[in-house]
């Protein structure tokens, strides 16, 4: 797929991050799998900002 250069970096670092390893690097595609699968759930900026921003 067409990425910005940097986001292959960062999907590697977030891989790791999150404990999908191959080797000595982030299994890219074993966690876009995992977000496939609902293993793991990607939400919007505003959406985030939205559930922990409101006031009590």
């Amino acid at each position: 797929m067409r990425v910005k250069e940097g986001t292959r970096l960062w999907w590697r670092q977030e891989a790791a991050k999150n404990n999908f390893i191959y080797g000595n690097d982030g299994a890219t595609g074993e966690f876009l799998d995992a977000i496939a699968s609902g293993e793991y759930v990607i939400i919007s900026k505003t959406a985030w900002e939205q559930l922990f921003t409101k006031t009590a």
